[in-house]
């Protein structure tokens, strides 16, 4: 991991890019800020050197990549941040195909 580019507002979400030294995207994901009012609906993330003090939830599809750019597997996330059941296709490096998980 080399580069992050994130940005948080209240309630919103927001696109978080991870790259390789070499410029490749390493990992992409989605965060949305989670209001202290609300933190019982979510299954939140806190205190860690990525997103400081806010309480934030990932949303959507997370995809990993390798540093040549191929996709090495997605997981979805609700919108309460909690992992879905919905199976992707998980690849080798060298873009064999694994398997769906």
């Amino acid at each position: 991991m080399n580069q992050t580019e994130i940005t948080f507002t209240n309630n919103i979400i927001e696109d978080f890019v991870t790259y390789w030294e070499n410029g490749a995207v390493w990992m992409t994901e989605q965060w949305c800020t989670i209001l202290d009012e609300d933190l019982s609906k979510y299954d939140y993330r806190q205190n860690s050197d990525i997103v400081g003090a806010r309480a934030v939830c990932r949303v959507g599809l997370l995809t990993k990549h390798f540093d040549n750019v191929q996709l090495a597997w997605t997981i979805e996330f609700d919108e309460y941040g909690r992992g879905t059941k919905k199976k992707f296709p998980q690849f080798q490096k060298d873009g064999t195909f694994i398997g769906l998980v």
